[in-house]
């Protein structure tokens, strides 16, 4: 029970870590694709960015799009690739790469959220384990009780085989000695 239990916890991590990541990488990515195609746009309206043809894309400066929540930097994006081809040059030679790119982390969005089931999972394996385990500790310490009481021996003696973990009290702050 022990060892299932810490082989789905292990499970459980290595699936968040590898979604962490791939999320982590097609979010760069995808800032990068957004970067490049923001670069491109930016010369082609000959950097006014009160242009139309920019602020259909961008109504904040690139390097602030590309910080935002990674769910809805995909949604804009998935907007932008919903144009026809043709309607934007700049986009069109971006499309490919910022459709890779916005696919891969919205993959790993949903992926991440998947985790979220497995690490419950997880968790309630160990609650189950850490209850079946009390259980086994409180019947064996009622059976060797009851062995006490059937040899006459101290009312204490079934706890020398449990291990108990005292906490010691804090102790108080040293006062500080006076100054002179």
């Amino acid at each position: 029970m022990i060892d299932a239990a810490r082989a789905q916890e292990r499970g459980a991590r290595r699936a968040l870590a590898e979604t962490d990541a791939e999320r982590a990488v097609a979010d760069q990515r995808l800032d990068a694709a957004c970067v490049g195609f923001g670069d491109e746009l930016l010369l082609a309206v000959k950097k006014d960015r009160e242009a139309r043809r920019w602020t259909q894309f961008f109504s904040v400066p690139v390097s602030r799009f590309v910080r935002r929540a990674l769910e809805r930097q995909v949604s804009t994006v998935r907007g932008w690739l919903a144009l026809a081809a043709g309607q934007e040059a700049v986009l069109d030679t971006h499309r490919a790469g910022l459709e890779r790119w916005a696919t891969a982390a919205d993959e790993a969005i949903t992926r991440t959220r998947g985790t979220a089931l497995v690490r419950g999972q997880a968790a309630q394996a160990r609650v189950e384990m850490a209850e079946a385990l009390t259980r086994e500790r409180d019947g064996l310490h009622e059976a060797l009780a009851a062995r006490a009481r059937e040899r006459d021996l101290p009312r204490e003696w079934p706890s020398v085989f449990f291990r108990l973990e005292r906490r010691r009290a804090a102790a108080p702050a040293p006062t500080p000695a006076p100054e002179g």
